[in-house]
């Protein structure tokens, strides 16, 4: 595919002259481990918007690692999913970074390292560029497994300014991507404390006072007296408002199933109705949204804007503004997505059923214990939305300071 280049004061280069790309072995999926003691893999499905899913990272055996070397991930590769490389939510690449783990690279990965004068963090704002998406998309391939190939790769052209011209823009770039990434971190802590608070006071029975209350037999098991037992049914509804597309304002915002993060409560990315081709459901800001296809994924958020979704989505809302932070909690708890797994229902594309989800038991303290727990959670989902929206900001300044920077029309 010919690819049109804008004018620029530096050269324009092809990518594969400027990269060493070497795709992933093709490790043995019987052999993947969950040992925390072992090596991450990063396959085509844990690589992310500019990041690494490691928490949904196979694994392979440590003891193996040195004879894989050559697969090995260091600070400053660049990896890019060959696989199905983008999605509406955006392409999948990442940037590996000093913190993470020691990994190996999966086959149908490319991994990507500047040479003959490219800087890594450079061709990190390279691949996550707008002009590399836009490159990708039309030249994807393939009905079952859309895909590129290194070539492909390889023939993308840009311009490649001096090398302390790239150290420079890298610098002003990676200071919009280090406020995203302190508060990525910051959103985390959150949602960790949360639930953290959760398992304490709803699950083990620890909460303040715990050692002067008795703890009773009922229909369900063990509780501290004082406690209810109730289902989920019973504090939450399920919200099925149906809607047709020329029913909906094409500048709706928009939830897929991609745009729901993994093991995340904070949803970050969307797209609008006009994207819609199908009957979708629609949900008000603060409803959580449970994507019901594969619950393994562990797809549960709760929305920060009112908008349409996916209807393989199960949309959750409180019976009382009282009960969200429990609910919330609860169903996007370890414990509640396992038993929504066991219970779905298909071989290929196993889905969850609401009529089930709704009788899981749930424990509900007295008034005042709950107003404290509360009182938490709904503090760290409001200052999760409030760095949503940050975050959303800073990263629409960085993609359209971007595109100027790389072309050299910033500067001239």
């Amino acid at each position: 595919m010919k690819q049109s280049v804008n004018n620029s004061p530096w050269p324009t280069v092809r990518l594969g002259e400027q990269v060493d790309l070497l795709a992933g072995f093709a490790f043995k999926s019987a052999r993947f481990t969950a040992s925390p003691n072992d090596i991450p893999l990063v396959k085509g499905e844990n690589v992310s918007q500019g990041r690494i899913l490691w928490s949904i990272s196979k694994r392979w055996p440590a003891k193996e690692g040195a004879q894989f070397s050559k697969f090995a991930l260091k600070a400053g590769d660049v990896v890019l999913a060959m696989d199905r490389p983008w999605v509406p939510a955006g392409l999948k690449w990442a940037y590996i970074r000093e913190r993470d783990p020691s990994a190996l690279l999966v086959q149908r990965v490319a991994r990507l390292r500047g040479k003959n004068g490219l800087d890594s963090v450079f061709l990190r704002y390279i691949i996550g560029s707008p002009q590399f998406t836009d490159y990708v998309r039309p030249i994807t391939t393939g009905v079952n497994v859309p895909h590129i190939s290194a070539k492909q790769i390889e023939d993308f052209q840009f311009h490649l300014p001096p090398l302390t011209a790239q150290r420079e823009i890298a610098k002003i770039l990676s200071a919009y991507d280090d406020l995203i990434e302190n508060n990525a971190r910051r959103i985390k802590i959150l949602e960790e404390m949360s639930q953290s608070l959760y398992r304490e006071w709803f699950v083990r029975f620890r909460f303040p006072g715990h050692e002067m209350i008795k703890i009773i037999d009922s229909q369900v098991g063990k509780v501290p007296k004082g406690w209810e037992m109730k289902t989920l049914g019973s504090v939450a509804q399920e919200m099925r408002r149906n809607v047709r597309p020329d029913q909906i304002d094409p500048e709706t915002p928009y939830f897929g199933l991609e745009h729901l993060p993994r093991k995340s409560i904070a949803l970050f990315d969307w797209g609008v109705a006009n994207e819609v081709q199908s009957i979708k459901l629609r949900f008000e800001k603060g409803e959580i949204l449970f994507g019901k296809i594969r619950p393994y994924f562990h797809k549960v958020s709760i929305a920060p804007i009112s908008g349409v979704c996916s209807s393989d989505t199960i949309v959750m809302r409180p019976v009382a503004p009282e009960y969200l932070a429990t609910v919330l909690c609860c169903v996007s708890s370890e414990d509640f997505v396992a038993h929504a797994t066991q219970t779905s229902q298909g071989t290929k594309m196993p889905r969850a059923n609401w009529a089930v989800l709704k009788k899981y038991p749930l424990a509900l303290p007295p008034g005042s214990l709950l107003e404290q727990f509360n009182a938490f959670v709904d503090d760290a989902v409001d200052e999760i939305q409030n760095l949503i929206f940050q975050n959303r900001n800073l990263r629409h300044t960085r993609d359209l300071l971007l595109p100027k920077l790389i072309s050299g029309e910033v500067g001239r």
